[in-house]
């Protein structure tokens, strides 16, 4: 799900920003000051923003996308970009990381007023699909945190491959929270690529992830808590209506109520406060498999109207 793809990477951002500096530049700056995500002009969130300072170079902002699959993002990141410029009063460089798109590259934003072709807008895109599985395991044994993508790579959903980056992240030199966190979106990630759950959890044992704060916020938030919500109503419940058939009910309600929460969370952390007939609408839904098809949109959208149409409300 986009949702977890996008978590899965601002926690891992937290923990060692200049990993991901040296994914955008190609080099390791000298420092790397992570800066406040929210644009409060404009009422959005950026995934990530860092001062990046380097020798014989004046100090810029690196700002990050994280995205999944292929939806245009070029106005929105145009966005940011001028909200953080203008925040920041330094030159700023956008990066959309992409579990998988077009291939890596520069990307122009272009309009024509009067027939007339303007340029906006340039940006760039990392592609992680491209990237050859054993050039980012060497990456990352000075940069830990991008053991994380090796699944995402080509050649990186291999189950041998998996093992062997599983080895060198229980070795690195991270502490638990941040090993978790990296174990934790290995494993989304290699389960976004189709590799069966059943085979992760052979390959990362449950216990390497108990600390992460990744999967405490996105399962826990979106699903577990209201799975756990829902079986404690389905227990009551079917003290009336017969256990069984109330725990699946109740569990199917708490599930619903935990994803239309995380929706709602989503959707304000981009646009800002959520009309309260949006709320209603989104806290009535009961359905789990539309919320999450909401949630994947919420995250694609541009806009709050935006969102809506593709919603088809």
């Amino acid at each position: 799900m986009a949702f977890r793809f996008d978590a899965a990477f601002r926690a891992l951002a937290r923990h060692r920003p200049a990993d991901f500096a040296w994914l955008a530049l190609g080099r390791d700056p000298t420092e790397v000051v992570p800066l406040p995500t929210a644009l409060a002009e404009q009422r959005r969130e950026v995934d990530f923003a860092a001062r990046i300072v380097e020798p014989d170079r004046d100090p810029s902002v690196l700002h990050f996308e994280f995205e999944g699959r292929g939806d245009p993002i070029g106005p929105r990141t145009h966005g940011y970009n001028a909200g953080l410029e203008a925040r920041e009063a330094l030159p700023v460089l956008s990066v959309v990381l992409r579990m998988e798109g077009k291939g890596s590259g520069e990307r122009v934003l272009r309009s024509e007023p009067d027939g007339r072709e303007v340029l906006l807008f340039r940006y760039h895109e990392i592609d992680v699909s491209v990237l050859e599985a054993r050039e980012v395991l060497a990456a990352a044994e000075a940069r830990p945190i991008l053991f994380a993508l090796v699944p995402l790579t080509r050649g990186g959903d291999a189950r041998d491959v998996l093992v062997e980056t599983v080895r060198r992240v229980r070795a690195a030199p991270l502490s638990g929270p941040a090993r978790a966190d990296v174990l934790a979106a290995l494993k989304v990630f290699a389960e976004a690529r189709g590799l069966s759950t059943d085979v992760m959890d052979a390959i990362v044992r449950r216990e390497d992830m108990k600390e992460s704060k990744f999967l405490e916020q996105v399962y826990a938030e979106g699903e577990a808590a209201g799975e756990a919500k829902g079986e404690a109503k389905g227990e009551a419940k079917g003290k009336a209506e017969g256990e069984a058939k109330g725990k699946a009910e109740g569990e199917a309600k708490g599930k619903a109520e935990g994803e239309a929460r995380a929706l709602l969370r989503v959707l304000s952390s981009r646009f800002g406060v959520v009309p309260e007939a949006v709320r209603e609408r989104i806290l009535g839904l009961g359905a789990p498999d539309e919320l999450e098809r909401l949630l994947d949109l919420a995250v694609a959208a541009t806009t709050l109207d935006d969102f809506l149409a593709r919603a088809g409300a």
